[in-house]
């Protein structure tokens, strides 16, 4: 094919419209000169790049992209929800996968993946991935469940003084 694309070209179409995106792409400027992606990760810009993720996000979903892939380190449920919000705005159908689902992230495990990790200037502290593992919310098998406990979700601040996370019934 001119394109180099060969094969079945409906088996690819879903694949060519998906749009992937994650806060780290606004800590990854590429590199003019080789091309290369440069991370540079700063706190302080944290809220503000997570605000600009979401952005793109709507836009990606008002112009009908799909699927949309938020590929972000969500580890409480409430980080989730102003996606899954969109995603119900917009008429998306929701689908959250649980890594705990697919394998055992254990502390060792996750230091191990950074120290071999090919990403210069992506060190995660030892502390903060211990911080991730102990905050971590896991999501129950039914994507109903799941969907509406996300949907119910609020930041730790906001959360009354009950440690319950079903959502309630009004």
């Amino acid at each position: 094919a001119a394109s180099g694309v060969q094969g079945n070209m409906d088996d690819i179409v879903s694949l060519s419209r998906a749009y992937i995106m994650s806060t780290d792409d606004f800590f990854s400027p590429i590199d003019q000169q080789t091309g290369k992606e440069l991370y540079s990760f700063n706190f302080k810009a944290l809220k503000a790049n997570h605000e600009r993720n979401k952005t793109r996000c709507a836009i990606a979903m008002e112009l009908g992209i799909t699927p949309v892939i938020v590929d972000n380190t969500h580890t409480m449920l409430w980080e989730m929800k102003p996606y899954v919000e969109l995603a119900k705005q917009h008429g998306y159908q929701v689908e959250v996968r649980d890594v705990q689902k697919f394998q055992t992230l254990t502390l060792e495990t996750l230091k191990q993946r950074c120290a071999t990790r090919d990403a210069p200037g992506k060190v995660i502290p030892d502390e903060a991935l211990e911080r991730m593992l102990k905050r971590y919310e896991p999501l129950p098998d039914d994507p109903k469940k799941a969907e509406a406990l996300i949907l119910a979700a609020e930041p730790p601040a906001r959360r009354p003084a009950s440690t319950s996370r079903e959502p309630t019934k009004s």
